[in-house]
């Protein structure tokens, strides 16, 4: 049997850990486990992904959701799988593509916000159901209200301009909040 592999995601991100699982040819599953107890499942066959899982959620649109949790425990367990595959993309287009979305995400982002501009909630009340947000998110997301500035919320939250960057990219993207000008 092969390699079993554990670890925090604060101090090996995702995107590495399937790196290593794919350059190491890898067969078995990878447990993803958020802060809040959220899991999301990826398959390897050979190092290759091949499928994936979250909620009620398969394939490539549930590897995107679990590629994007930077919070929480992975354990990848070796076996056997012999489901049919789910996933479209090679393992390295895959994180390449992943990798290239978020930097032009939280780029285009970057240039829409400073101290100055004010960010409030989206007004769809449509959100998809099992939307998994970490714990700072949700906190940034309840810090949001009229006239309050992202550089308020950042200095409140204490975290980074990056990575309040990286939430409202996350957050827009989603559709909860919208950027306004003053």
């Amino acid at each position: 049997m092969g390699q079993s592999i554990s670890g925090q995601l604060q101090y090996l991100s995702l995107p590495d850990v399937v790196s290593l699982i794919n350059q190491s040819s890898m067969n078995g599953s990878l447990q993803v486990t958020t802060e809040d107890g959220v899991k999301g499942t990826l398959i390897f066959v050979g190092g290759k992904l091949v499928h994936a899982v979250y909620g009620n959620i398969f394939g490539d649109e549930a590897a995107n959701h679990i590629m994007t949790w930077t919070n929480g425990t992975f354990s990848f367990t070796p076996g056997d799988w012999d489901g049919d595959p789910t996933i479209t993309l090679s393992v390295e287009k895959f994180i390449l593509d992943h990798t290239l979305r978020q930097d032009e995400d939280i780029a285009e982002i970057g240039q829409s916000i400073s101290g100055t501009h004010q960010i409030r909630l989206a007004r769809d009340t449509s959100q998809p159901d099992g939307i998994v947000l970490e714990p700072v998110e949700w906190s940034f997301l309840s810090c949001i209200q009229d006239g309050v500035s992202i550089a308020q919320i950042t200095s409140e939250l204490e975290i980074t301009t990056d990575e309040a960057r990286r939430i409202v990219a996350k957050l827009t993207k989603l559709g909860f909040v919208k950027i306004v000008t003053e």
